[in-house]
């Protein structure tokens, strides 16, 4: 978790971390989605969380590896990028 300061500029909020980082709430960024992609096509879906934790400190529940690395596969075959 990350503790940041929110900013308020005519009534909007502005959360300059989640704007630098390309993130928002429930949202990964695109360098983790990659990791969890790489993990999950390589390792069992249940395995994943662990390699998160031991190789970056990162916990995340097995439902949005899941649903990140089917993300991304359905994505290759829509483009074409996958193998056939």
């Amino acid at each position: 978790m990350v503790m940041e300061p929110q900013l308020r500029y005519f009534g909007q909020r502005f959360r300059p971390f989640s704007a630098s980082a390309g993130v928002g709430a429930r949202c990964c960024s695109m360098p983790l989605q990659r990791v969890m992609t790489d993990f999950g096509a390589d390792h069992a879906f249940g395995q994943v969380p662990k390699k998160l934790q031991e190789h970056y400190g990162i916990e995340m529940p097995v439902s949005t590896v899941v649903k990140v690395t089917e993300h991304h596969g359905q994505q290759m075959q829509r483009t074409g990028a996958c193998c056939q």
